[in-house]
């Protein structure tokens, strides 16, 4: 049985073999929704396209201003301006056409400023004045693709789609993308996360807006809403500096000359721009009023649902110059539309829909670029020819047979046990797994869960050639005792059960935290009852990534959501009474994190779990135990009192661990005393062992409790390229007495 990974990967197997597909679907158009007429006579501006061109510096419909693509000092690039803004006809919010904006990393930043910027500047004459008040609508498309899906990401809080100028006395102001969430921001003190950015759909927008230097302004702002709904954000008091105007624009802007993520172009789609005067309502600016949406051939209502659907893929591939010198070298430029991955055929693509490469041609030679999405393939072809009149240059070109091999270790496993899928191609440029992912590379392995017996493929193309391999993976039922629920191997291959002592002695749990009750219960609870310092980061139990069992702990923390104006950002659950550890008395603590693959490193540090001090035993804000991260590294530390002074003992320094769950367990009583003792296992493997004071600060009295989350204490004030944090936690349990090894260890459940 074959996921939509894999049917991409036939059909792009099958069109590299020089067949044929034609498939098609179809989605039925949602119902119109009535939600009142427009009064145009309150409407002083609209924009969206359907006068076929933007009148720029002009007048009336879709006048605007510019500031696009500058090769020079106040000297604009007219090939990549005329590529910047387009009126466009397959992608229509209403009517029959949209304003597309668009921007190639590969041009670089403007020379004079060191910006990324394509927008249109606000209409001429169109300044929303001082002591007025406006109602704004418009809706902003972003195709669904491995592109944008990147793009909305990676973006910085400045990646502005719609910005406004002398909105307050700190900075532009703006809608924006930051981390998969539309966000609002105000100036450079204040953002809001507002709803999650929804790829292949048209999004909504409208705003309500007194412009005022006096505290009589306000601001709302709807997403996909209804004149009815509540604002999803309001602020009152002043809008624009003193005695200013509110100078609005819309499109692509990033104030910093680093282009983050994978990303290779920013390309947004705006509809149904609309300004109305004091007179205006919601209804009067809302997008659509009740008409459909059009994406490609396939249409329907959005103005309550916003659901639409991507339409059919559709590929391009263009080659300059059509003749070359043998030994001489082409530019292949490829783009698609609604399609999720792309592979070429005589010259790589990475797996990206759109791009650009230079190839060097030895022989006359026909490349081809295949495209899928939705279920659906398409390609297209493009030649060069030699020319033997031109100069004849270096014909040095990728020799050898084309050749790949897949393998799985195991190749026989229990329901939900992972196998280790690994491949190598010789003489290929790219790669494409089916039913797993080789993110374009031409050797590599990858760990995944398997339920059901499946077949797993790849496809490798080189040279113009391609070739493919598949495994099939068995399940057998009674290897497995149980089944679980993880994405990878449950222990590291490091780890063993026989260094863990038997529990024989007086141990019991006094707390499971293994989230399996679905929820995050009241603090008191003996079962995942913790208190929260998450800052209205939306971390939640997750069934995504898990240790054992059904649930987990997911940490999302936003550099956006965090104690903003504080240097204290942390996304924590905490676990105080009633099972606080008490001083001079013996615990064991077991506990599983897990670190995504796609984790950035960043040079400020970083605590994932800590042991913190309670009541007298925390007269200083460090912890006495902490796991972390810098940088490439996770470490350890201890600290402790000697003779009145603290230490602090990094006692464990390895490389980051991703995509893989990581088992600690502790064995410790906390004391100041010389009999105290503290012993921690990392996958069943011992790296610290110390006898003697294990705190400080030691009176007898006060205790200690248990943290897990996020806390980047130096986010705000170092310079950092990570703007969002996401891992997880589970298989929590905390023991009171001796021996208590094997009831805390998370690979027991």
């Amino acid at each position: 049985m074959f996921s939509r990974t894999t049917n991409i990967f036939l059909y792009l197997a099958i069109l590299f073999l020089g067949f044929t597909i034609s498939l098609f679907y179809t989605q039925p158009a949602l119902a119109q929704s009535s939600s009142g007429q427009r009064n145009e006579a309150n409407i002083i501006y609209f924009s969206g396209g359907e006068t076929g061109k933007i009148n720029f510096n002009g007048r009336g419909e879709d006048a605007w201003g510019k500031e696009l693509f500058k090769v020079a000092t106040n000297v604009e690039d007219p090939a990549k301006a005329a590529e910047s803004v387009k009126v466009v006809s397959n992608v229509a919010r209403a009517g029959s056409k949209s304003i597309r904006i668009f921007y190639d990393k590969n041009w670089g930043t403007w020379p004079t400023s060191g910006k990324w910027r394509s927008e249109l500047k606000a209409p001429s004459k169109i300044y929303l004045e001082n002591g007025k008040e406006y109602w704004i609508g418009f809706s902003i498309y972003l195709e669904d693709n491995a592109n944008n899906r990147d793009l909305i990401k990676a973006n910085r809080p400045n990646a502005h789609t719609i910005q406004w100028h002398s909105m307050i006395t700190d900075g532009t102001s703006g809608i924006n993308m930051y981390e998969g969430y539309w966000n609002i921001s105000f100036g450079k003190s204040r953002e809001y996360k507002l709803k999650p950015i929804e790829l292949g759909k048209w999004t909504d927008f409208v705003l309500h807006v007194k412009v005022s230097d006096g505290s009589d302004g306000f601001w709302k702002v709807w997403i996909n809403g209804q004149p009815d709904s509540t604002p999803d954000h309001q602020e009152t008091g002043a809008t624009v500096l003193k005695g200013d105007q509110l100078n609005q624009k819309m499109g692509i802007y990033r104030s910093t000359a680093n282009w983050y993520g994978n990303s290779s172009y920013a390309e947004q789609y705006y509809d149904e721009f609309r300004i109305g005067n004091e007179k205006a309502s919601f209804v009067d600016v809302m997008p659509g009023n009740g008409s459909s949406a059009s994406v490609g051939n396939v249409s329907n209502t959005n103005n309550t649902t916003n659901t639409s659907p991507s339409g059919p893929p559709s590929v391009d591939l263009k080659v300059s110059p059509t003749r070359v010198g043998v030994g001489q070298t082409a530019t292949l430029t490829w783009t698609s539309r609604n399609t999720e991955v792309c592979v070429g055929g005589g010259f790589s693509t990475g797996g990206k829909t759109s791009g650009k490469v230079t190839v060097r041609v030895t022989n006359s030679t026909t490349f081809v670029v295949a495209c899928a999405g939705g279920g659906v393939s398409k390609y297209d072809t493009a030649r060069v020819s030699i020319d033997s009149t031109k100069t004849v240059s270096n014909t040095s070109t990728r020799s050898g047979t084309l050749t790949v091999n897949l393998t799985a270790s195991p190749s026989t496993v229990g329901v939900g046990q992972a196998t280790e899928l690994s491949w190598n191609a010789k003489n290929a440029s790219v790669c494409v797994g089916g039913g797993f992912s080789t993110r374009g590379g031409t050797s590599g392995s990858v760990t995944i869960p398997v339920f059901t017996p499946t077949t797993y493929a790849i496809a490798c193309a080189g040279g113009g050639k391609n070739v493919t391999d598949t495994v099939r993976v068995k399940v057998d039922g009674s290897s497995s005792s149980k089944t679980t629920n993880t994405t990878t191997k449950s222990i590291s291959d490091s780890a063993t059960k026989t260094t863990a002592p038997i529990s024989s002695g007086s141990a019991k749990i006094i707390f499971t935290g293994d989230f399996e009750t679905g929820a995050i219960q009241n603090a008191a609870s003996d079962h995942d009852g913790w208190g929260k310092q998450l800052n209205n980061n939306p971390s939640k139990v997750t069934t995504e990534q898990v240790r054992a069992g059904k649930y987990a702990w997911k940490t999302d923390f936003s550099r956006i959501t965090s104690y903003y104006g504080t240097n204290k950002p942390r996304a924590e659950l905490l676990k105080t009474k009633p099972e606080m550890m008490k001083l001079d008395t013996e615990y064991w603590f077991g506990l599983s994190v897990y670190i995504p693959s796609d984790w950035v490193a960043d040079s400020n540090p970083e605590i994932l779990w800590q042991i913190h001090g309670s009541g007298n035993f925390s007269q200083t804000s460090s912890p006495p135990l902490a796991f972390g991260v810098s940088n490439n590294n996770m470490h350890m530390v201890h600290r402790y009192d000697i003779n009145g002074k603290m230490t602090t003992k990094n006692f464990w320094i390895a490389p980051i661990e991703k995509g893989k769950w990581m088992d600690f367990i502790v064995n410790v009583n906390w004391t100041g005393k010389d009999n105290g003792f503290i012993k921690v296992w990392k996958d069943g493997k011992v790296i610290y062992d110390r006898k003697g004071t294990t705190g400080y600060n030691y009176d007898g009295t006060g205790g200690a409790y248990l943290k897990i989350g996020d806390y980047k204490w130096w986010w705000f004030t170092q310079p950092t390229s990570v703007y969002r944090r996401v891992l997880y936690h589970d298989e929590i349990r905390i023991a009171e007495g001796s021996d208590g090894y094997n009831l805390v260890n998370p690979a027991s459940y």
